[in-house]
């Protein structure tokens, strides 16, 4: 059975490639939400990484606590990015489970 045109358009990915990001989406998904958590309830483990605020009006305090916001802020936007991957991975391995029943 020959494939439609508009199904060449959209299948990008192999079977393989489709799976394993998908599942590396999730993972990153899991572990950017997880730290992102912790950094917005400010968990002390976290203190060297946090990037330096230059407001110099601030209170020490003030500035720690605006980049613990703005560590967590970066890291909920990563998890964004994961999502879309992992739901254009998901359409991947879906296109590629009907392929695969196509030829039976």
């Amino acid at each position: 059975m020959a494939k439609s045109p508009r199904y060449n358009k959209l299948h990008i990915c192999g079977p393989g490639l489709s799976i394993c990001c998908s599942l590396i989406s999730v993972w990153g998904i899991i572990m950017l939400a997880i730290v992102g958590g912790l950094l917005s309830a400010k968990s002390a483990a976290f203190i060297e990484d946090i990037p330096e605020v230059e407001e110099h009006s601030l209170s020490y305090e003030e500035r720690l606590n605006k980049g613990f916001d703005l560590a967590a802020t970066n890291c909920y936007g990563a998890v964004g990015l994961y999502a879309a991957c992992l739901i254009f991975c998901g359409i991947q391995v879906f296109f590629n489970i009907k392929a695969a029943s196509m030829k039976n």
